[in-house]
């Protein structure tokens, strides 16, 4: 349940999915057991990500590319997004180009949707479509009737498997916000493949036992909530995340967002869960900050996070059967966690953390977790032993164990470790991975550097590959003459790209090192420069940095540093502001620039202007319909206010359109067809009055 205070989806194969994770919930002890081992890319194939490609005004809609950029960085194979009966060409031909390079979509249904349409829709993205999506929370959506209008719709979505074009496309369950909910539906199972979660953690861990009678909000409480309804079938969750924003309430800091994200991830496989959809990749105004990523694409600790977990358990290819491996922790204390993984090629994976708090929800401040020390006690001695630990910015660093030992040292805490365990000892007369790769981008030149491996035989040589995908499916060779540990590449063709190095010597070539990704034709770094910023109207300007030219310049502003809660503004070619602004506010603000691969961003400067009087709530009119152009008017809120007009889907869901006007009244043409729920909020000096009354708008 939503907490505030398909790998193939189908039976079969999930079913095998379960009992293998259930295998791989190892134990604590002195002694040692066979287990079985699941498979690192199952895993990987688990993890998805909530994106929203067709709204307005937010990144994923003008920066496109740096959203398909950083999905594929993210390393992610599968996107939640709306099932829309839209005009506008682009919303398909995106998430085709996301199918091109192996990200596909779930798509969530609505109410009024007919069969026609949710059989034709696949040919409408058909290099991405994946799986069917029952309407989102529908006993949020503040209509008296939902439970039979998602009847109706459950039945429609079962029909689908008897029309061969669509038959084989899997359907996921209707997500619901309630616990009372469930038996109001009753058992629709016969008409979905997967049943559906979304079990957001209000802030707690994801091992949390819950807070609340029977383990209320758990991962265990949420299973046994769904499984009566469940039919016996998989379980998907589509949304769970964290809130990082500040005065959220449940919302934690970015850092421990990013200790938690990969153990959310690690606990819902280890509980049999199908897939999880994280929730979200970026944030934009009134968005929830929910976001891997911040408004402007920079990553947060969790985007490093997840990354650096996907990454290094991401080995795709055929099926194969892992092979069990005996061993044992012997640790003090509790809440020792460790999950067990194989690669192709015989190389282990053991994920181990310890599952406690990072956060305290009721003092509002970091919990402190001490380190533990931790031996793994293995069958037989193993010739290559490394540890990936996870930093406090959510990057991964790599240590390797110098002796050959059939018992590992090594320290654990609420940050994940993995540990990566070879029985071959070819790797000791290869090099190791070189250190990490630091592009530099100057227009279309490109200077690349890295460290020489801190492990393994001294390299001869090294080799950089570069290609258009993170699979590497494609990439181009460029050898490196000598030992050199960096390389310039002039007039690189603009587009974005991935990158790695190995290092080779007379025993063969080493790993790469971790895949960075690299924008060419990005503009340059521009210069925030304050005119005027202590009185209205205040005056900021900014000069372009070295690079090429952008396509236009994108002005944030938040209520902290690199926040972008106050004003996400598109300026087009101009490089001045001149505006007048709320009073009696603190501003940080920023400016980018926005290329076709990419965005440059500034400065930060932060300001305030005045003292501030808080408007009073606007009144909403009816609204006006001419075909699908709707006329919005309402009471003016004294001399100075400004307006934001708010549009949801449904009464108190999420904003999906945020439109700031400086006048009591809006015109806004070709609304796409739907049921739109609006209301006003007046601004006046950094304050904002309580929100209007809402008006139905319907599109037909």
């Amino acid at each position: 349940m939503k907490r505030r205070s398909p790998t193939e989806l189908r039976p079969g194969r999930a079913a095998g999915l379960v009992l293998a994770v259930a295998a791989c919930v190892l134990f604590t002890g002195a002694g040692s057991h066979a287990q079985q081992i699941a498979a690192a890319d199952e895993f990987v194939d688990t993890v998805g990500v909530n994106i929203h490609l067709h709204y307005d005004h937010t990144p994923y809609k003008e920066q496109f590319g740096l959203v398909k950029a950083r999905l594929m960085e993210l390393g992610v194979r599968h996107v939640r997004d709306g099932l829309i009966d839209t005009t506008w060409q682009g919303y398909y031909d995106r998430h085709n180009e996301l199918g091109d390079v192996g990200i596909t979509g779930t798509f969530i249904t609505a109410f009024e949707q007919g069969v026609g349409l949710l059989a034709s829709y696949p040919s409408r993205v058909a290099r991405a479509f994946a799986a069917y999506e029952a309407p989102n929370e529908p006993d949020k959506s503040g209509d008296p009737q939902w439970v039979a209008k998602l009847h109706r719709m459950m039945e429609r979505l079962g029909q689908l498997a008897t029309i061969p074009s669509v038959a084989h496309f899997p359907v996921i369950g209707p997500s619901l916000t309630h616990e009372a909910s469930y038996p109001l539906v009753g058992d629709v199972s016969r008409h979905f493949t997967s049943a559906n979660l979304h079990n957001y953690l209000a802030g707690r861990h994801p091992g949390t036992p819950g807070w609340g009678g029977d383990g209320y909000g758990s991962i265990d409480w949420n299973l046994r909530v769904i499984r009566p309804y469940a039919g016996g079938k998989p379980v998907v969750t589509t949304e769970i995340g964290y809130q990082d924003g500040p005065g959220i309430e449940d919302s934690v800091p970015v850092e421990v967002s990013g200790r938690y994200m990969p153990r959310v991830l690690l606990e819902q496989f280890r509980h049999g869960i199908a897939r999880t959809f994280i929730y979200e990749l970026i944030d934009f105004p009134q968005s929830g900050s929910y976001g891997l990523l911040h408004a402007d694409g920079a990553p947060k600790p969790a985007f490093h996070a997840v990354k650096g977990l996907l990454t290094l358990l991401a080995d795709p290819g055929p099926a194969f059967t892992p092979q069990p491996l005996a061993y044992s922790m012997v640790a003090p204390g509790e809440g020792i966690r460790h999950l067990a993984f194989q690669k192709r090629d015989g190389t282990y994976f053991i994920a181990v953390w310890l599952e406690e708090p990072s956060f305290d929800m009721t003092a509002r401040r970091h919990a402190t977790v001490l380190a533990r020390s931790v031996t793994l006690m293995l069958p037989r001695p193993m010739r290559f032993v490394r540890a990936h630990q996870w930093q406090p910015d959510g990057t991964v660093t790599a240590t390797q164990h110098d002796s050959v030992t059939a018992a590992v040292p090594f320290e654990m805490s609420d940050r994940l470790t993995v540990l990566e365990l070879s029985e071959t000892d070819v790797l000791f007369g290869r090099p190791g991975p070189p250190g990490p790769l630091i592009p530099t981008v100057t227009g279309r030149d490109v200077h690349l550097r890295w460290q020489a491996p801190a492990w393994g035989g001294p390299p001869d040589s090294y080799q950089l590959d570069a290609a258009t995908d993170p699979s590497f499916a494609s990439a181009l060779p460029l050898p490196v003459d000598g030992a050199t540990t960096e390389v310039a590449i002039p007039g690189a063709p603009p587009g974005t790209y991935f990158v790695r190095v190995r290092a080779t010597n007379a025993a063969g070539s080493g790993e790469p090192s971790p895949t960075v990704p690299v924008m060419v034709g990005m503009p340059g770094v521009p210069r925030l420069m304050a005119e005027r910023v202590h009185a209205n109207p205040i005056a900021l300007a900014w000069l372009p940095g070295v690079g090429g030219p952008p396509e236009r310049w994108v002005l944030s502003a938040g209520s902290m540093p690199g926040a972008s809660d106050l004003a996400l503004l598109p300026l087009g070619q101009s490089t001045r502001l001149v505006a007048s602004v709320p009073l009696g506010v603190q501003y940080f603000v920023r400016v980018a620039a926005v290329g076709a691969y990419g965005a440059a961003r500034s400065n930060e400067l932060s300001f305030s202007v005045g003292a501030a009087v808080a408007p009073v709530a606007p009144s909403l009119h009816p609204p006006r319909l001419d075909g699908t152009s709707v006329t919005l008017s309402w009471s003016a809120a004294g001399e100075g206010a400004s307006y934001i007009v708010l549009a949801r889907a449904w009464p108190e869901g999420p904003v999906i359109a945020l439109l700031p006007v400086g006048a009591p009244g809006l015109v806004v043409p070709d609304v796409p067809r739907g049921t739109y729920f609006v209301s006003v909020v007046a601004q006046r000096g950094g304050l904002a009055s309580p929100e209007s009354n809402v008006v139905r708008v319907d599109i037909p």
